[in-house]
């Protein structure tokens, strides 16, 4: 099944023990490496999405606590849209794919459900708790085929990131040395968005004035030499396949990248502004790692932006003008895991439609076609994809 999201050297002690200090409420300048990052790794697969793809999206994203579902549907062939059994489940949270299984991550802990293969069906497995976070960051989790990471705060108001392995039963156990440091105690800050690919975990914060930008690897599960910036607020973590590049939207509407250099060192990398119409509001990888789709809204459209992303560098390089979605309000987007459709969600605030909407995908062309909206629950946020 596929499934889409300390240097022990005193110097880097240095450096690590510097982040500390300023990652607290301090507006500070960027640290950047000037080395270029590692060539991504070339595509992990792909496939045609069809039949047994299943799309999940968590409605409430706005946190009314009014109408919180997921609303499930399966994706046909033709990358339409059918309303599952049962749909919207009444299911809190935001969520992730990993294996067989939807986690969902709630105020002070995650859940497990099964995915029924054929139907789509959700079945509650397991929940674990966070042990001593005052609350988890809904926003911030990410899975891959074995592990499940979740930002959370200590009631010390130290933010750290739990990271919990998966068994075939959907059961959790916590990974030796979990919660992982993530940020000191400035109340400022959280862990609002995690993305893994590859072995790597990266995993931002927004602060008053700065934020915070971590890389980790993983090793058997556990996060490891971790390295940080001190950059501007980001959110909505995209992380290339290879894992040594990442981007994100910053809060001027944005998108900033961030790569792993040839020498190991994390760095500030290109910048994509919008034009003076529109910013950016959430970012998608290919699964080849050739092309990064962004919604860019305005206040009355949405539209799509696709990009090639150069493998040498990381940087950005639009191709065409963006596509109109003709509704306001886009928040998520997903590539399937075929890399043959790309999924937005619309809705916050009237007049958004409230809806998850297809476009196809041409990678020869790079280009989009929509072919059918969904309706979803009230305000949709995060869209997930499991294919079987």
């Amino acid at each position: 099944m596929k499934a889409i999201v300390f240097f022990s050297s005193s110097t880097a002690a240095i450096l690590f023990s510097s982040v500390l200090f300023l990652a607290g409420c301090a507006g500070v300048s960027s640290v950047s490496s000037s080395a270029p990052p590692a060539a991504p790794a070339p595509p992990t697969g792909g496939g045609s999405s069809a039949h047994g793809t299943f799309v999940y999206v968590r409605n409430d994203n706005n946190g009314s606590n009014s109408g919180r579902s997921i609303s499930g549907f399966r994706m046909n062939p033709d990358g339409t849209l059918s309303a599952l059994q049962g749909s919207p489940f009444a299911i809190s949270g935001n969520l992730a794919v990993s294996g067989n299984f939807l986690l969902v991550s709630t105020d002070e802990s995650v859940t497990s459900y099964r995915i029924d293969p054929s139907s789509g069906a959700l079945t509650r497995a397991q929940t674990a708790a966070a042990a001593g976070s005052s609350a988890l960051t809904a926003d911030a989790i990410a899975a891959d085929s074995k592990n499940v990471y979740v930002g959370g705060q200590l009631a010390s108001g130290t933010n750290v990131i739990y990271a919990f392995s998966i068994d075939a039963n959907g059961s959790f156990a916590a990974i030796s040395g979990s919660p992982f440091f993530f940020n000191s105690s400035c109340p400022c800050e959280s862990a609002i968005s995690i993305g893994v690919q590859n072995s790597t975990l990266f995993a931002s914060g927004i602060g008053f004035k700065a934020g915070l930008l971590a890389f980790y690897n993983i090793q058997d599960g556990a996060l490891a030499n971790m390295q940080a910036l001190i950059t501007d607020s980001v959110e909505n973590l995209a992380v290339h396949p290879g894992g040594r590049v990442a981007y994100a939207v910053n809060l001027a509407g944005s998108i900033e990248g961030f790569t792993i250099g040839a020498n190991g060192m994390l760095g500030q990398g290109s910048t994509t502004s919008d034009d003076s119409s529109g910013g950016f509001e959430a970012v998608a990888i290919d699964p080849t790692g050739k092309f990064l789709a962004a919604i860019d809204t305005t206040s009355t459209d949405s539209r799509i932006a696709v990009f090639s992303i150069n493998p040498l560098t990381g940087s950005l390089t639009e191709l065409g003008a963006p596509l109109s979605t003709g509704e306001p309000g886009g928040k998520s987007i997903a590539f399937d895991p075929g890399g043959r459709f790309v999924l937005i969600t619309h809705g916050n605030e009237p007049p958004s439609p409230n809806d998850v909407m297809v476009f196809s995908f041409d990678p020869a062309s790079a280009t989009v076609m929509k072919i059918r909206s969904a309706q979803t629950g009230k305000s949709p946020g995060s869209v997930v994809i499991a294919t079987f």
